[in-house]
C-alpha cells in the first residue's frame, strides 16, 4: 500500500512537470509570434 502511494505521488508529480514544461513552451512560442 505505502509503496503504491509513493509511486503514484511521483507519477503525478512527473505528469505535472510535463504539463508545466509544455505550458512554458507554448507561452514562449506565443511571445515569439506576437513579438
Amino acid at each position: 500500500m505505502k509503496r503504491n502511494l509513493t509511486t503514484s505521488r511521483y507519477h503525478n508529480a512527473g505528469i505535472l512537470a510535463i504539463y508545466a514544461a509544455g505550458f512554458i513552451i507554448l507561452m514562449l512560442q506565443l511571445r515569439s509570434i506576437l513579438a
